[in-house]
């Protein structure tokens, strides 16, 4: 039935569009009927398209846009009539706009707009201030509707006959902020007021009531007027100012003023102090005590706000804040800075002393010229007394110079331009003796930083000296630079026990994160050697710079591995790791040229010369050695004569270890070669013979020579010219014929082996030699022939041949 009536409609609809296409002006393009409608959320609504068939030559096709998505509306939405006009049968469940462009093939045609929305609904937020009894704002926020609505405001005070609108601002949607002022009839002692907030749009109309309490919407103005102290003294302030409307806050006993008062010493946090003082009323305004302020001379910024008792909930019922800066009186300072018995540092040359103590914070001083008084004391063994001159004076430390023979006894008091403070702290300095001192002092004093939460871990090991001692000081002061034993401000300390060794600071914050040096003193009953500060401190986690060890060879089987710490703080330092490991002999790590050994020159192969070690493989497996963190000098013992080594280092911490050194070859000094190997005699004659031997097994170092040993005789081979290093042979020449002889060889490094084994040999036999003499004696028809032995007889003599 509904789509019947909808058809009949859209009938009717075409049969009064059709007659008005006959009525287009000639120069009409076209139109769209209705050009806007507003629609209820489920309503529905038709939009038509009409071209004037007199601008067209040729048929089009028409359609509507829809131009928020740039889509075609549904072909089944829309009702063609004829080649010139079509109705667009739109229907709706949710709020919308639309913009609906009618266009004939690419040609625009005409615009509609759909707004889907409802009838006016309640507005939210609505709200409303009093300022001071002055005037009044309210403001509420429209509810969305995509049908332009629109809203007006009245109030009235006893009749809702006699309504008066008010002034309301749109601009700021959908925010409507409207003013109720004196010209708008805005009455300041009434306490009720009627709001209607009138609402209406094409598909309705609506209207709410609110009812607002004046006085619990009312934000004071803000209180100082006339604000002046009429007593102050050292801890107090008395001040009062006008409120020339405080009787319209308070029209009984129920109603009333709320105060909030705060104080901020300069450098503090601010205090809400408004449960602990009263405001009052006085003639013509209000009165504020405030006692038992903290800080003599000292600087304070008073807050002042004020709102109604019965106000509604909300941060902006206050005022505005009323500020006022003030100083107290000022006295004598209060206290002494504090001190410690082991509050002292002497320099190395022992020539002076320093005094340090905790400063007193600014807002301790109480008044103008502040400074430090100290009275000094030096007391010999005889009993005289004199004040030892001072040499320096800070806010923060002293120096006198000392003599470590003397007493001396510090008195050190606070003092302002009203004058000194009642009390003094002393510092006790007893005669100090080097073997006294030593037994009494700290040592292995270490400062590690954790960046983790920005905190200081001190360690120390307790001094030799065990009885008397009643606890430790550690001291703490922001380090100054390049100076360690002095402060950037004041220096602080605390007690500990003398059972511990160990001492964290508290975490600093990350915008307070300050660079801390520390020190501390061990206190004996009747002694103290003072202050003992760390060199250094660093971050636990820190990583290590890669090492630079030194390795010299000092025997054939000893290499010495020394090194500096002092690029690392020994806070951090567990110790060292070494490792080294036995390296063959190639062309990559073999790069050192033997000596020359010409004419019998003995020159030590230079064994001492380190090499980069990036291609050097160990034959072995490496040897891992950890070194004491006291340590510097490591000697590695056991080693092979000659041999080449890969050594590396790298030091490391409790958490993390750091970066081995570039990888380093040595060559162990030259040692005594093994005896050579298998001598015997290959070739022999009646004048020579010919010996050969091997290399010895183990060189030891660079032969040079081996030395032939025959009978008495020495003969010097140089090996250097040998054309077979390992097999040697040597002739042995102008030997005696039929002679015993005896031969050995030593090998010669640096150094001589032990001889090879003994070879004996004779010479073959030879003609005899010529006899030197001979004689003949004729007598009684004899002939007797004497004659010598021939000097080389070349073998055994079996006759002699005697020939007349």
């Amino acid at each position: 039935m509904k789509e019947l009536l909808r058809y009949v409609s859209i009938a009717t609809i075409v049969l009064c569009l059709a007659n008005l296409a006959n009525a287009f002006h000639e120069d009409d393009v076209g139109e769209t009927r209705p050009p806007h409608v507003d629609v209820n959320v489920g309503g529905s609504a038709n939009i038509s398209c009409l071209i004037n068939p007199n601008r067209f030559d040729d048929p089009c096709k028409l359609t509507f846009i829809n131009q928020l998505t740039g889509q075609h509306v549904p072909d089944k939405d829309i009702l063609v009539v004829n080649s010139s006009y079509i109705v667009y049968m739109f229907h709706s469940e949710r709020e919308q706009s639309l913009r609906l462009l009618c266009k004939c093939d690419g040609d625009a045609i005409a615009e509609s707009t759909i707004y889907v929305g409802t009838p006016p609904r309640d507005v939210n937020q609505f709200n409303c201030r009093s300022f001071d009894f002055e005037y009044m704002v309210c403001n509420f926020t429209q509810p969305e509707n995509a049908v332009l609505t629109q809203y007006n405001l009245t109030y009235y005070i006893n009749s809702p006959d006699y309504e008066t609108p008010a002034y309301c601002n749109f601009d700021m949607k959908p925010l409507v902020v409207c003013n109720i002022t004196a010209e708008h009839s805005y009455r300041p002692q009434v306490e009720e007021y009627h709001f209607k907030v009138h609402s209406i749009n094409a598909l309705g109309s609506y209207k709410q009531e609110f009812t607002i309490n004046n006085l619990n919407v009312m934000v004071p103005a803000r209180p100082g007027q006339d604000f002046h102290i009429i007593k102050l003294t050292t801890d107090s302030m008395d001040a009062i100012w006008s409120m020339p409307k405080y009787d319209s806050y308070t029209p009984n006993k129920h109603r009333g003023l709320q105060w909030e008062v705060l104080l901020q010493p300069d450098g503090f946090a601010v205090e809400n102090i408004s449960s602990q003082v009263r405001v009052m009323r006085v003639d013509g305004g209000c009165k504020l005590s405030l006692t038992e302020l903290p800080y003599a001379h000292y600087s304070y910024e008073l807050r002042l706000r004020v709102k109604v008792r019965t106000a509604v909930a909300g941060e902006d019922m206050w005022s505005q804040t009323f500020k006022y800066r003030f100083r107290t009186k000022p006295r004598v300072p209060d206290r002494p800075p504090r001190t410690d018995n082991g509050g002292f540092y002497i320099n190395p040359l022992e020539t002076e002393v320093r005094l340090y103590w905790e400063q007193l914070e600014k807002w301790e001083e109480n008044g103008d010229n502040f400074t430090y008084i100290i009275r000094a004391l030096e007391k010999a063994v005889n009993g005289q007394t004199r004040a030892p001159r001072r040499r320096q004076l800070e806010a923060n430390f002293a120096i006198f110079e000392w003599h470590n023979n003397l007493h001396y006894t510090f008195e050190i008091s606070s003092s302002n331009h009203m004058g000194e403070s009642s009390t003094a702290n002393v510092i006790t300095i007893y005669p100090q003796t080097s073997r006294l001192a030593k037994h009494h002092t700290p040592h292995s004093i270490h400062n590690v930083y954790h960046e983790t939460n920005r905190s200081y871990t001190l360690t120390w090991l307790p001094p030799q000296a065990q009885e008397g001692l009643q606890n430790y000081t550690v001291y703490w002061c922001y380090s100054k630079l390049a100076m360690p034993t002095d402060c950037r401000g004041s220096i602080h300390f605390r007690q500990v026990s003398s059972k511990t060794q160990r001492f964290a600071t508290e975490p600093q914050s990350a915008e307070h994160d300050h660079s801390l040096t520390l020190a501390v003193s061990a206190n004996y009953i009747d002694y103290n050697t003072g202050m003992h500060w760390t060199s250094c401190s660093v971050d636990v986690n820190a990583d290590f710079e890669p090492m630079e060890p030194e390795i010299l060879s000092i025997s054939a089987t000893e290499l010495r591995v020394q090194w500096s710490s002092k690029t690392v703080c020994p806070s951090i330092l567990s110790g060292y790791n070494l490792t080294y490991c036995e390296v063959a002999n190639t062309p990559d790590t073999d790069s050192i040229t033997p000596p020359s050994v010409e004419s019998g020159l003995f020159e030590p192969f230079s064994s001492v010369k380190t090499v980069p070690a990036e291609r050097a493989a160990c034959v072995s497996d490496p040897t891992i050695i950890t070194i004491d963190k006291n340590w510097n000098k490591y000697n590695i013992t056991g080693l092979k004569p000659f041999t080449l080594y890969r050594l590396e280092m790298f030091m490391f911490s409790n958490v993390k270890a750091g970066k081995p050194n570039d990888q380093l070859l040595v060559r162990t000094l030259e040692a005594a070669p093994s005896p050579p190997r298998q001598l015997q005699v290959t070739e022999l004659t009646n004048t020579s013979a010919k010996i050969t031997w091997l290399a010895p097994s183990e060189a030891n170092g660079y032969i040079r020579q081996y030395i032939v040993k025959l009978n008495n005789n020495e003969f010097v081979v140089n090996a250097s010219r040998l054309d077979y290093a390992d097999e040697i042979s040597f002739v042995l020449e102008n030997l005696t014929s039929f002679t015993s002889y005896k031969v050995f060889v030593i090998a010669v490094t640096r150094y001589k082996s032990n001889h090879s084994n003994d070879i004996h040999f004779t010479t073959y036999m030879s003609a005899p030699s010529k006899m030197a003499h001979s004689e003949t004696i004729t007598s009684n028809n004899k002939v007797q022939l004497k004659w010598f032995r021939p000097s080389q007889p070349g073998g055994r003599v079996d006759y002699y041949e005697v020939a007349g």
